[in-house]
């Protein structure tokens, strides 16, 4: 049980490291956004992938036409940095309590079942901004003009495959969550009869 405490505490320190480089990850990003955002420059050459071919446009491109794909890419990173945050601290939350000799601790499965319901928002809104930031830059970049008209018939934004894994990743939580109210359950009944 000793070798579990300490593995605990190690884990609950690596945590609080990967929180305060989430935060500086997501500041940095945020800024750098910021900064393009605000910058009135042009684009020398801009590059676009399209599944495996990549296009390298080399018309000017003011930078106030980016302007709307920047603001949705930077509202995505500031959501994606707030929930990498949440889950670590959720994360250090369990090893902290773990690290006590309470695995089963009752704040545990509360704490796991709000972390799969946010696990599950935030992919919604994931893959939601991911939609919209594809469309704004098909808009931005005018795709119909740089082909044959012709020769483009659609285009495809596929994102069943993210939804599930999502709700992959919702459901093994929620259930770990089960698995721990239970082993909480199991360890007050324990309790109860020393």
């Amino acid at each position: 049980m000793d070798k579990i405490w300490k593995t605990s505490k190690i884990i609950a320190k690596i945590l609080s490291v990967f929180f305060w480089i989430a935060v500086a990850v997501t500041g940095l990003a945020t800024i750098g956004t910021i900064i393009m955002l605000l910058s009135e420059g042009r684009g020398d050459e801009i590059r676009i992938v399209l599944g495996k071919f990549e296009m390298a446009l080399i018309e000017d491109y003011q930078i106030g036409q980016w302007k709307p794909l920047f603001t949705l890419r930077l509202i995505n990173i500031m959501i994606a940095g707030a929930f990498n945050c949440f889950v670590i601290r959720t994360l250090r939350k369990i090893f902290n309590s773990m690290a006590q000799g309470k695995p089963f601790d009752s704040s545990v499965s509360p704490v796991l079942k709000k972390l799969s319901w946010a696990v599950l928002l935030f992919g919604i809104i994931s893959i939601t901004f991911a939609v919209i930031i594809q469309v704004a830059q098909f808009k931005s970049l005018d795709i119909n003009f740089k082909f044959n008209a012709n020769m483009v018939t659609s285009y495809i934004i596929s994102y069943a495959r993210g939804l599930f894994y999502v709700m992959i990743k919702f459901a093994l939580v929620y259930f770990l969550s089960n698995i721990f109210k239970y082993g909480e359950e199991l360890q007050q009944l324990s309790d109860e009869t020393l």
